[in-house]
This record gives C-alpha cells, sequence and structure tokens, in this order.
C-alpha cells in the first residue's frame, strides 16, 4: 500500500444561497478550462468551434455531420477531436428551507436520487424533497425529527435499493446511528454502532455484496486512516477494515474504474493534487496515479456521461461560478479540465436526478432564498 503525505491546506468553509440570477457567462477571468454551457436557454455552450462558445447548432454547414458545428466529426462540440465533451439543459432550480448540509441519493428505489437536507435550528431533523425525474424536487418536503447529529450521508445498507440515512451522532463516545429506509420515505428506529472519532461521513459499498459500507475518517489523524464499517443489512456496524491514505481537506467516494469496490478521492486544493484510492474488496485502499489540477476547495464526483467511469468535479478559487469537470478515461482523470460557467455557488454535488443513466450537476446558489440547482447532463 503506497502513501502519499502533503502538507494539509485549510478546508474550505461553505454557506449558502441569491436570488436566482440569469444564467449568463462572466467575464472569462482565466479559469483552467474550456468553456462549456447549457442547451435549451441562456448560458454558455460550446458548439462552433470558432472559439466563442456559442453553440448555437444552427446548421452551420460544416459538413462532419455530428451536429456541433465544430468541424472535428466526434460530436462532443469543444473543437479539439477527443470526443470527450459535456453539455447540459438549462438548470432547473427548486427553492428549499435553510439547510446545513445535503445530500443526494434514491431513497425511494424510482431511480432518481432525492434530496435530503439538514435542517438548520432546532430540533434536529432532516427534510426529504422527492425527486419529479425531471431535473427538479418536490416540495413542501416530508421531514422527520431525529436526535442531535454532526452530520449525515446516504447509502443503501440492507441492499433494498434505497438508500439509509447515517448520522453523525453529536456527543460521545463517537457513533453512527442508522435509520433504515421503507416505503414512502419513511425511516426506522435509529440503530447505534460504536466506531472510531472521525469527522468525514461517507457510505459506498466496499465489498462488492450490494450493501454499504459506512466510511468513517478524521482528517486531522496522524496518519489519516479511512476506516470501513460493514454489516449484514439490519443497520449494525462492525470494522471491516482500516487503510493508511494521505493528507487531504477535501474527499469524495464512487466506483472510479468500473469494479464493485468502493473508492475513495482524496485531495489538497493549495497544492493542488488529487489521490484516488482504489478500493481492493476487503475494505483496503490502494493508491493510483496522482492528478494534478487547477486549484479547488471543494470537489465532488459524478458520472456524467454515463460510461460507469466518474468524472472529477471541483470548484475554481476566485470563478465561483465555474465548474471544472477532468474526464475519467477508466484508468484515471484527465489533466485536461472542461468548464461549466454557471452561477455563483456554495456546494458541488452529483447524482442521478432524472433517472437516464447518467449523473446530473447539482449547485447551491449563493445568496436567498436557499435553493437548490440542477443542470441535467446530455
Amino acid at each position: 500500500m503506497r502513501r502519499f503525505v502533503a502538507t494539509c491546506a485549510a478546508a474550505a468553509t461553505l454557506a449558502l444561497g441569491c436570488e436566482d440570477p440569469p444564467i449568463e457567462e462572466p467575464p472569462d477571468n482565466g479559469g483552467p478550462g474550456e468553456s462549456l454551457g447549457t442547451t435549451g436557454g441562456t448560458g454558455s455552450e460550446t458548439g462552433d468551434g470558432d472559439g466563442d462558445g456559442d453553440g448555437d447548432g444552427d446548421g452551420d454547414g460544416d459538413g462532419d455531420g455530428d451536429g456541433d458545428g465544430d468541424g472535428d466529426g466526434d460530436g462532443d462540440g469543444d473543437g479539439d477531436g477527443d470526443g470527450d465533451g459535456f453539455s447540459f439543459a438549462s438548470p432547473v432550480t427548486t427553492e428549499v428551507f435553510a439547510f446545513d448540509d445535503l445530500q443526494l441519493a434514491d431513497l425511494d428505489a424510482d431511480g432518481c436520487a432525492d434530496l435530503v437536507l439538514a435542517g438548520t435550528g432546532a430540533p434536529p431533523r432532516i427534510n426529504v424533497y422527492p425527486s419529479d425525474c425531471n431535473g427538479g424536487f418536490l416540495a413542501p418536503p416530508i421531514t422527520h425529527q431525529l436526535a442531535s447529529f454532526d452530520g449525515f450521508a446516504l447509502g443503501d445498507l440492507d441492499a433494498d435499493g434505497r438508500a439509509d440515512l447515517l448520522l453523525q451522532a453529536t456527543g460521545a463516545p463517537p457513533r453512527v446511528s442508522v435509520h433504515l429506509s421503507s416505503d414512502n420515505f419513511e425511516l426506522g428506529a435509529a440503530i447505534t454502532s460504536e466506531v472510531f472519532t472521525y469527522d468525514r461521513l461517507w457510505a459506498i459499498d466496499m465489498n462488492g455484496d450490494g450493501r454499504s459500507e459506512a466510511i468513517t475518517s478524521q482528517t486531522n489523524a496522524a496518519p489519516p486512516l479511512v476506516h470501513s464499517w460493514s454489516g449484514p443489512g439490519d443497520g449494525t456496524l462492525t470494522l471491516l477494515a482500516s487503510a493508511e491514505v494521505g493528507s487531504y481537506d477535501a474527499a469524495a467516494v464512487a466506483h472510479l474504474n468500473g469494479d464493485l469496490f468502493g473508492d475513495l478521492v482524496t485531495g489538497l486544493g493549495q497544492v493542488p493534487v488529487i489521490n484516488p484510492w482504489l478500493g481492493q474488496g476487503n475494505g483496503d485502499l490502494i493508491s493510483a496515479a496522482l492528478v494534478w489540477p487547477f486549484t479547488f476547495s471543494i470537489l465532488a464526483l459524478g458520472d456524467l456521461d454515463g460510461d460507469g467511469f466518474p468524472e472529477l468535479l471541483t470548484d475554481v478559487p476566485g470563478n465561483d461560478w465555474r465548474v471544472s469537470i477532468y474526464p475519467n478515461t477508466g484508468d484515471g482523470f484527465s489533466g485536461r479540465a472542461h468548464d461549466l460557467a454557471g452561477v455563483s455557488y456554495t456546494r458541488l454535488r452529483s447524482a442521478n436526478i432524472d433517472g437516464d443513466g447518467d449523473d446530473d450537476l447539482v449547485i447551491t446558489p449563493t445568496g436567498m432564498p436557499p435553493r437548490v440547482m440542477v443542470f441535467e447532463s446530455k
């Protein structure tokens, strides 16, 4: 097992949401990649190959037959001939109650990821906004009052096709409380397991049995360790494995290379460096090739083109309306970024909101009222 250690950069503080400005491309202040955009509405678009990003698809007569107008014949619209372009529909915005954190997962087994928010203030609760499978979420939300918690994750612990709720329970001893999902977005009683001290919580299937494991980590631990906690599907958790990873200030989990074993991506935004860690089926993690992206403070993972290999998504400090997309070739992340120019945002997520087989891009715009904006992948 290889180990990568670097000086830990300060983690970004994330806040919330503003009035919806029109979706338009601000002046280019030097983001790391080529600009992408939306189709069927205002916003920047790629497509004609002349570098102006208009992407109007109005029959420019380039003769390549791919419809993107750039003349290279690959159909991705970016003009570089590599075929790895990304495009998005005009964003769909849902106003929501104020929240401290958000996650996305399919809670009702309809194939569309639902929105789950940790509500602000008292009592401790989550607000569930079911997906309408068309880029939006249904209001009013379904509210569940809970015991006090500091964070949460979503994952299918019992392999029934519905994501379950994992809470980082407040206070000592450190523990994870699981609420199994049932029909109509109902939650079962808390099932609590003691774990090691942690400040990060994820859920993903690490051993290929179809059930998600709880993944915990303490950011400032020396050395940084990632612990996998597994169970028989009843919500109880016991230690599966512990793996040493490098220092990080941002991280996310996904199935990176098309196998059944969950993987972890860690990063240091100011170095900047990305370190993929590939799951081995027993909870162990092995370092893969490092990636040297543009600077970032937020990272997420999402399979935007539906090929089974999730892309790396980051913000662009100083260009807070941009999302950088690093394609996943199946052998690792490309160092060449594609940029989506949208609106200023504070949180970045990706999930299959519309049930079409590829993940969509989700941000929380700055300002008030609180809201969630979905860019559906096309």
